[in-house]
């Protein structure tokens, strides 16, 4: 998007109504002059930041990426959960633009940086470490000071990445696996992700899969066919219906934080309901384990799918239900959800 007279745009884009955020690419609240403007914006308000943008024709570059929107790919630039922060957060500058606050601020950043742009101009290419030569290096700096995290991590991409899993704001292990965008920062940070996984699975139990029902499949008839259709074809370890925590937790840690939809041009969390962990009956002889569960979780979706969708009719095509395509997700899945009993489920007959 090319946009002209920046200020009277962000003037007439707060008189609109339109809920955004400009990300970076702002100097002393001006269009930096050797970078894009780049916007988050509510996905709903498309068509009004177009309408707007109409009226400023100019030369002035911007990338806009969405809350709940497919931007990267098919991707979300990101997680929705985290998106919807950043605007529910925002403040505006001196010159009435909003913008992230502080810490979504800096950690928006940091998750740009590490897994958007990986080994770019201003990192060293041993170690990752950032140089003064980047470009945000200073900004960094700055924000880091501003929140008192000074000396709670190292200035490198790995070190970028670990603060960001602590503070819960990382890539998902399961967007990392399918991130279309790879590069040698994303490779490097997926297989650091998937070794401990690899280490605790034991080889007897490389057949892990998990299925999460979601909010739409939520009726009493639905849910006994779904779980017959598993129970034929896959053994049972746990199925269980998600706390109000654990929902929380599977939005924000699967399926690459994306559960939001659009139906009818509107934009809607379809929340999780719950999960069943079970044990295919495959056994890997032959290396293609992971490749023959993706398969088989894929072709048994799809039947649920259809036979929900044919037999009990609604409003808007249903989903339903998701499942993992390797081992190792699914004892990510497992972790995240249930952190204190996980080698409990995997490791028994029927927890």
């Amino acid at each position: 998007m090319m946009i002209g007279n920046f200020h009277a745009f962000i003037r007439a884009l707060n008189q609109s109504g339109v809920d955004y955020v400009v990300l970076r690419g702002l100097h002393d609240g001006n269009p930096s002059p050797d970078e894009d403007v780049d916007f988050i914006l509510k996905a709903s308000h498309i068509l009004k930041i177009i309408g707007v943008a109409a009226r400023f024709p100019g030369s002035i570059p911007c990338d806009v990426y969405f809350d709940t929107y497919q931007s990267v790919e098919c991707y979300p630039y990101f997680p929705p959960v985290f998106a919807l922060k950043i605007l529910e957060k925002k403040v505006k500058n001196n010159q009435d633009c909003y913008v992230p606050n502080d810490y979504y601020h800096l950690v928006s950043l940091l998750y740009h940086l590490t897994y958007h742009k990986g080994l770019i101009k201003g990192f060293n290419q041993n170690d990752g470490k950032i140089t003064p030569e980047n470009k945000y290096y200073e900004t960094i700096l700055y924000l880091i000071e501003c929140n008192g995290f000074k000396d709670r991590f190292e200035l490198s991409l790995n070190g970028f990445h670990q603060f960001l899993k602590n503070e819960n704001f990382n890539m998902p292990y399961d967007m990392l696996v399918k991130w279309p965008k790879r590069n040698e920062t994303i490779d490097a940070i997926t297989k650091m992700e998937e070794q401990p996984l690899r280490e605790e699975l034991l080889t007897d139990k490389k057949n892990i899969v998990v299925f999460i029902i979601r909010d739409d499949a939520a009726q009493a008839d639905i849910i006994e066919y779904i779980k017959g259709v598993i129970s034929d074809n896959y053994s049972i370890l746990l199925s269980k219906e998600l706390t109000e925590e654990q929902i929380n937790c599977a939005i924000q840690f699967t399926r690459g934080g994306n559960w939001i939809e659009l139906d009818k041009k509107k934009f809607h969390l379809v929340a999780p309901y719950s999960i069943v962990v079970c044990r295919s009956n495959y056994v890997d002889t032959d290396g293609g384990g992971k490749e023959y569960l993706a398969k088989e979780c894929a072709k048994i979706k799809n039947e649920i799918r259809t036979y929900v969708n044919e037999n009990f009719p609604s409003k808007h095509k249903r989903h339903l239900i998701h499942g993992t395509d390797s081992p190792y997700e699914a004892l990510d899945y497992i972790k995240k959800i249930f952190p204190q009993d996980y080698m409990k489920i995997i490791t028994s007959k029927k927890f």
